[in-house]
């Protein structure tokens, strides 16, 4: 099976993930911004931050090292002398191949997932080359997932690093070496449209536990067992049970012990692939279900904390909003599990549930990773047809959503009908690659709608992506500086206009003029 580039924008060290690719010098030395990635055993305090212990005594790229539960490479992207870019990436490639060697996903992920950042721009020496660096290693990456079999994720804490790399894997779309090859072109197209709906700001997220599942965290019926061996009891869950009955006893069971336990079992330092791809989206109108912090974790890397949690915070102005209608581990008493939870929810969340309504009628909401056979959401699916079916349209009425599904039966279409449209991951044979596979979608998602969004070209106008830029993108930089410079300009009632497109390619203005 072939493997697949992710590009990835936020924060590499918060990333779930088999094996990573950090830079380091000649001599072994790291930045101190890779600490929570380093085994403490191993390196030592630094010039820069942290020192391999023992130096380094293989050969550039080939220094792998067991950290965790993953797999620790060291590419060596600065030496004595300044090393040419093509140098800097092949040493990337080797650092990963190195890392993919005889990798097993710890997490039971369909192919195993390395990452690794835009090597080589930082106290490598190519920080106003980095664009000449994104057209050698988005390539080099492509060409390594497809030969090698493993998954490769571009982790980039920059938003203009990130458009680069996202424009680089749009001109190799046109090419032989189609990024997007695991989708199929109905695949392609349907990413497309939600990538456009996002980029206009017609998107909501409706996030389901099928998103944190590659974290181990455990199912409903999972959870039931763990609870159980928390108690001191052997529980196996009865095939007819009502699982919202069998919550209540064993939350009993566990008293005191109850939301200790909920805090283990779902509290999380890293987040999935998923949620770092939903994150970039830059959706400003976000629910979940789940109880755990993954999302919020995602987000961080993209809005800076620029963003509120309901159930924690109101949603004040015009910052994002994410909405955990089922509660977080934060507060486990706010987390619904049990049927007298479901009744709470009924009078408290009513309003909540209000929301989610609301979403559906006034935008395109996305459902990743929830089951729409939730008895819970019943009465929303009801009241939203209620609604649509009153209102006069203009021809076809558009679907108010979309449901990524895993699996057949994920969606209750009869409830549904006309009003979801269902895009499949795969038939039932495919079920153990159908997660992987709504990874790639959501990929392709995340360029779609950065390819379509005001930013696509953040970093034209920035000095550090000139080197390497191709002759068009040249001539219209050099056109645009001559009117950013000429001081005549900025009286004229367009001036406005022209200064903000000026910023969203990545200009940086000079002091006003006298």
């Amino acid at each position: 099976m072939e493997g697949h580039l992710f590009a990835v924008l936020g924060d590499l060290t918060r990333l779930d993930t088999d094996a990573v690719v950090i830079p380091c010098d000649f001599e072994g030395n790291v930045s101190h911004y890779w600490k929570p990635l380093l085994p403490e055993k191993r390196f030592d305090p630094g010039p820069y931050g942290h020192r391999l212990r023992d130096g380094l005594t293989a050969p550039p790229g080939e220094v792998t090292i067991a950290a965790g539960d993953r797999r620790l490479s060291l590419a060596v992207t600065a030496a004595r002398e300044p090393l040419p870019p093509c140098e800097v990436v092949d040493r990337a490639v080797q650092a990963v191949l190195a890392a993919a060697r005889d990798l097993a996903s710890h997490r039971g992920r369909h192919l195993p997932l390395v990452s690794l950042p835009l090597v080589g721009t930082g106290l490598g020496g190519h920080s106003t080359e980095r664009r000449r660096v994104v057209e050698l290693l988005v390539p080099a990456l492509i060409d390594l997932t497809r030969r090698e079999g493993v998954d490769v994720a571009l982790v980039l804490n920059d938003r203009r690093d990130y458009a680069a790399v996202q424009a680089e894997r749009g001109r190799s779309s046109t090419a032989a070496t189609d990024p997007w090859s695991g989708l199929s072109t109905d695949g392609q197209r349907q990413a497309d449209d939600l990538g456009r709906l996002a980029a206009r700001g017609a998107l909501s997220l409706f996030v389901g536990s099928g998103v944190s599942v590659p974290l181990g965290l455990p199912n409903w019926r999972e959870l039931m067992v763990l609870m159980g061996q928390r108690a001191g009891v052997t529980y196996e869950v009865p095939e007819d049970a009502n699982l919202l009955d069998e919550a209540a006893g064993l939350r009993w069971l566990l008293r005191s012990d109850y939301a200790p336990f909920m805090r283990k079992t779902f509290e999380r330092k890293h987040h999935a692939l998923g949620h770092a791809l939903l994150a970039a989206l830059g959706v400003q109108r976000m629910v979940t279900t789940n109880y755990d912090p993954c999302l919020e974790l995602a987000l961080d890397g993209v809005h800076r904390a620029d963003y509120a949690v309901m159930t924690r915070n109101l949603a004040t102005g015009e910052r994002p909003w994410l909405l955990k209608i089922h509660g977080d581990v934060k507060d486990p008493e706010s987390m619904v599990l049990t049927r007298a939870d479901y009744e709470r929810l009924a009078d408290e969340g009513r309003a909540l549930h209000g929301v989610v309504e609301s979403l559906m009628l006034t935008s395109h909401v996305m459902f990743v990773g929830y089951s729409l056979v939730d008895h819970d959401f019943a009465d929303v699916a009801h009241g939203v047809k209620l609604v649509r079916d009153r209102a006069e349209t203009l021809g076809a009425r558009p679907p108010s959503g979309t449901a990524l599904a895993l699996h057949p039966g994920a969606v209750d279409e009869d409830r549904w009908l006309g009003e979801v449209d269902v895009v499949a991951m795969g038939e039932a044979d495919e079920l153990p690659a159908a997660p992987r596979t709504l990874e790639i979608f959501l990929d392709r998602v995340a360029w779609a709608c950065l390819d379509q969004g005001e930013l696509a070209a953040e970093f034209l106008l920035d000095d550090r992506y000139a080197a390497g830029a191709d002759p068009a993108d040249v001539a219209l930089r050099q056109a645009l500086e001559v009117v950013a410079a000429n001081p005549e300009v900025r009286g004229s009632v367009g001036w406005r206009k022209v200064e903000g497109l000026l910023t969203a390619l990545g200009h940086v203005p000079g002091p006003p003029a006298p």
